[in-house]
C-alpha cells in the first residue's frame, strides 16, 4: 500500500529505530497527525506496535511485513519500554560479556509498568527504589541504558531469580571486565541490605582470581555482616564465613 506523505515522513525519520507516539508527535507538531500516522502505518505493515504508543520500525526491503517475518533487535526494543529504565539482570550480562540469550529480556524501572510479551519475547520490568548505577551504550546506532558493571554484578546477585540461577552468575560475571570494587562496595552501602555483604562477599571470594577481588573489599564487606543467614542456594551447606547457604 502506498504511504502518504506524512506516512513517509514519518517512516523515514525513525528508519531502523524503535518509537513512540511522543516521538511522532515531536517530529509532525500534532498530535492528532501523529496518532493517525502511527495508526495507518501499523495497518500498512510498516510499523509493528509493541504496546500503546511504542511501535518497532520495518526495515525498507522486508515492508509492507505482509508476513510478519521482521524481528526487531529485543534490547532495542526493551530500552524504549518506559521513560526512566535501563536493561538489567541477566540481560545487562548479554550485553556485557555476550552471555547467551535468554527468553526474557529484564529492564528495571522506577515505575510500576506491566510485563509486555512481543514477537515471542518477554520483556519482564522490575521496579526499583535505587534507581542508580547505569550507563549509555552503543546498539546499532542508538544509543540504550544498562546496568553498568557495579550495579550489574549486585543485581545479579540480589535476584538471582531473574539471572538464570548461581551456576550462571558464577560462570558469566568473570567475563564481565574490570569491576570499580570502591563503586561496588559504594553501591551496595547506598542499598543498605546485609544479605548483599554476605552474597557478594562470597562470590567474589569465590571468584577472587579470576576478577581480582581486592582482599581490602572482602575484608570490608565481612566487617558490614548481619547475624542473619541468607540463601544463595535452598538446598546447600553453611559457608560460616560468610553467612550464606550454597
Amino acid at each position: 500500500m502506498t504511504l502518504t506523505p506524512t506516512e513517509q515522513r514519518v517512516y523515514k525519520a525513525f528508519y531502523n529505530q524503535v518509537c513512540t507516539l511522543e516521538d511522532v508527535k515531536g517530529l509532525l507538531k500534532n498530535y492528532r497527525q501523529a496518532v493517525v500516522a502511527c495508526k495507518n502505518l501499523v495497518e500498512k505493515k510498516y510499523f509493528k506496535r509493541v504496546k500503546g504508543g511504542l511501535y518497532v520500525v520495518v526495515p525498507f526491503e522486508l515492508a509492507p511485513d505482509t508476513n510478519d517475518s521482521y524481528v526487531p533487535d529485543r534490547y532495542l526494543v526493551a530500552d524504549r519500554m518506559i521513560k526512566d529504565r535501563f536493561l538489567s539482570h541477566h540481560t545487562a550480562l548479554e550485553l556485557h560479556c555476550e552471555a547467551k540469550q535468554l527468553p526474557t529480556v529484564y529492564v528495571t524501572s522506577s515505575g510500576r509498568v506491566p510485563d509486555v510479551n512481543f514477537g515471542g519475547v518477554d520483556y519482564r520490568i522490575i521496579t526499583t527504589k535505587h534507581f542508580f548505577g547505569f550507563i549509555e551504550i552503543e546498539r546499532k546506532g542508538c544509543m540504550i541504558r544498562v546496568s553498568d558493571r557495579e550495579r550489574t554484578v549486585i543485581d545479579c546477585m540480589r535476584q538471582l531469580k531473574f539471572c538464570n540461577g548461581f551456576d550462571e552468575v558464577k560462570r558469566t560475571l568473570p567475563k564481565i571486565g574490570e569491576i570499580n570494587f570502591d563503586m561496588l562496595l559504594h553501591y551496595m552501602d547506598k542499598i543498605g541490605e546485609k544479605s548483599l555483604y554476605s552474597r557478594i562477599g562470597y562470590a567474589m571470594e569465590l571468584l577472587k582470581e579470576q576478577m581480582g577481588t581486592p582482599q581490602g573489599f572482602l575484608d570490608a564487606a565481612k566487617q558490614k555482616l548481619g547475624s542473619r543467614v541468607y540463601y544463595i542456594n535452598k538446598n546447600g551447606k553453611l559457608v560460616k564465613e560468610w553467612k550464606v547457604i550454597v
